[in-house]
């Protein structure tokens, strides 16, 4: 499937374009479905419609055919939505598959949301847990919360000593 055409209508805010092109891709070949729910969910997000979004990729996840860029993606809807429970469970599954598929750049970035989202469920010593993991990117790199702003790994870490007192 050729993703680009659907791409370029999204990235212009050509969203009910982009959903029927999709839809024509589903009803042409059943087997791009998985691909298709993922444009489908970048064009919800696109629109702050979290929810559809991470609706669309949990179809992806239940038929286990979801890599962890699903997960980590979901993940972050979640924090879009401030649903942190939601957020922890998707970033701790893209932790368990990036340790099997040695997929390091969304394995550290899933530990540092996953830290947040338990800081934010008071889940204190679970959180600092996440940030110990040997392997992180650079501890002075910046990561995008949803809704506060850039933090780093230091910058969480004393965030969450703060808050566990």
């Amino acid at each position: 499937m050729n993703t680009k055409p659907i791409e370029e209508l999204i990235k212009s805010g050509q969203y009910d374009k982009a959903l029927a092109a999709c839809n024509a891709e589903v009803e042409a070949d059943a087997t791009v479905l998985n691909e298709v729910l993922r444009l489908r969910s970048w064009i919800h997000t696109r629109q702050g419609n979290y929810l559809e979004g991470i609706q669309e990729l949990e179809m992806i996840i239940q038929s286990g055919e979801a890599s962890i860029a699903d997960y980590h993606s979901a993940g972050l809807w979640s924090l879009h939505r401030e649903d942190f429970a939601k957020a922890a469970q998707c970033f701790e599954s893209a932790i368990d598959i990036g340790g099997k598929q040695g997929e390091v750049w969304y394995e550290s970035s899933a530990h540092f949301y996953a830290s947040f989202a338990n800081m934010m469920l008071k889940k204190y010593k679970r959180a600092k847990e996440l940030l110990e993991n040997p392997e992180d990117a650079d501890e002075s790199m910046d990561f995008f919360i949803p809704n506060i702003g850039a933090f780093t790994r230091n910058d969480l870490l004393a965030e969450i000593n703060k808050r566990s007192g």
